[in-house]
């Protein structure tokens, strides 16, 4: 299976998207990383989308896949991202790409923009339990839903981890200080660094909970204490 994933890069979110998708269809997928900004652009370019006019009424737009690129994915998902209305319009007429398409957000801006409204997508604030939740929980539920990944202890906790920070949910007081030290260790060492770490975690004993290493720790500790006002 040949899967492309574009997610959010500068955020601990998209890398932990990236990992679930790594961990779902191993070296089968592509990972692009990019920013709310630029996504509409990157994923034009990526699959070559030439659009055309009608000569009788240049509103009628259309768009020629010129791509092997496009055609050859099995799958392809937008996530913790949304494409604009104009594009998605474009995407959901053509029947041969919106088959193999989805975006998994759970921003307002995205609800506001009606990306939700097309069936091929799962944008929401809220999880099945009333919770406010993540795009890598909406990522990872529909993964394990549609039988493309089997869930197991360190993602359930992996994408909780996401879930607390993200929304700031103080019910569990211990998975929330792990939230602000997964966010810490994030900033301390950035998107690649921080994928490398994620991904040699959920991919050994799976059935055990995530822990941070010392060097890990020392690294979190040291952020945190940079965070922190300077007395005078």
């Amino acid at each position: 299976m040949k899967v492309i994933v574009f997610t959010r890069k500068d955020s601990a979110c998209g890398v932990a998207c990236a990992v679930i998708a790594k961990q779902a269809f191993g070296e089968d997928v592509k990972v692009v990383l990019e920013s709310p900004e630029n996504i509409d652009s990157t994923f034009i370019d990526v699959f070559n989308i030439q659009t055309y006019y009608d000569t009788d009424d240049e509103k009628d737009v259309y768009d020629v896949y010129n791509s092997d690129e496009l055609y050859s994915q099995d799958r392809i998902f937008v996530v913790d991202l949304f494409l604009k209305e104009d594009l998605l319009h474009r995407i959901g007429r053509n029947p041969v790409v919106n088959r193999k398409f989805a975006i998994y957000d759970c921003h307002s801006d995205a609800i506001k923009n009606g990306v939700g409204h097309y069936l091929f997508n799962d944008v929401r604030r809220k999880d099945r339990l009333d919770r406010l939740t993540s795009s890598a929980n909406i990522f990872y539920e529909n993964l394990v839903k549609k039988g493309l990944l089997t869930e197991n202890t360190k993602l359930n906790e992996l994408v909780e981890i996401v879930r607390t920070y993200e929304t700031g949910d103080a019910t569990s007081p211990l998975l929330q200080e792990k939230a602000r030290d997964f966010e810490a260790l994030y900033s301390a060492v950035g998107d690649k660094e921080f994928f490398k770490i994620l991904q040699d975690k959920v991919s050994t004993e799976q059935n055990s909970k995530i822990e941070f290493s010392a060097k890990e720790k020392a690294l979190i500790e040291k952020h945190k204490n940079s965070q922190e006002p300077n007395e005078e």
